[in-house]
C-alpha cells in the first residue's frame, strides 16, 4: 500500500510541477485534477508532456493493483491481500519504476529528492536573505545535553 501511495504522490507532484511550468495557475490546476482523477489519465498527461505519447503509463498490472488497493470495499481486504502475490508485486513495481525513471529523466524530476542537499540549499537561501538559520549541527544533540 505504501508503494501505491508513493507512486500516486509522485505522479500528482509531477503533474503539479508540469502544470506550473506551463503557466497553469492554482485554480486551473484544481480543475485539471478534478477532470483527471484517474491515475491513467495523469500518467498519459505526463507521457505527452515528455513527448512520449506512445507510452501511456505503467502497465495494466499496476493500474489494477492500485485500483484494488485504493478502492477496497469493507470485507474484501482479506481477498485482496491473498491475491497480492510476490510475483504480482515485483512485476508491478518493475513496470512502474521503469516508467517513473523514464518520465522523470525526460522531464527533469526526481522521484526521491536528496533531502539533505535541498535542506542545505534552503538554509543557504534563507541566510542569503538575512534570516538566521540554525541547523542540527549548530545544536548539541539531546543525548549530549543530558550528559
Amino acid at each position: 500500500m505504501l508503494f501505491v501511495a508513493h507512486v500516486s504522490g509522485v505522479v500528482d507532484d509531477w503533474c503539479r510541477r508540469q502544470l506550473t511550468s506551463s503557466g497553469v495557475d492554482g485554480a486551473d490546476q484544481k480543475g485539471f485534477f478534478q477532470a483527471n482523477r484517474c491515475m491513467e489519465l495523469k500518467c498519459s498527461y505526463l507521457s505527452k508532456q515528455a513527448n512520449l505519447a506512445g507510452i501511456g503509463g505503467p502497465d495494466f498490472e499496476f493500474k489494477g493493483l492500485r485500483n484494488r488497493i485504493a478502492h477496497v470495499q469493507q470485507g474484501e481486504d482479506l481477498e485482496l491481500f491473498d491475491a497480492l502475490t510476490p510475483e504480482l508485486l515485483e512485476n508491478a513495481e518493475r513496470d512502474v519504476l521503469e516508467w517513473l525513471d523514464l518520465i522523470g529523466s525526460t522531464l527533469g524530476y526526481e522521484r526521491i529528492a536528496n533531502v539533505k542537499e535541498r535542506t542545505e540549499q534552503f538554509a543557504e537561501d534563507l541566510r542569503s536573505a538575512g534570516i538566521a538559520v540554525k541547523t542540527a549541527v549548530d545544536e548539541p544533540s539531546l543525548r549530549q545535553k543530558g550528559q
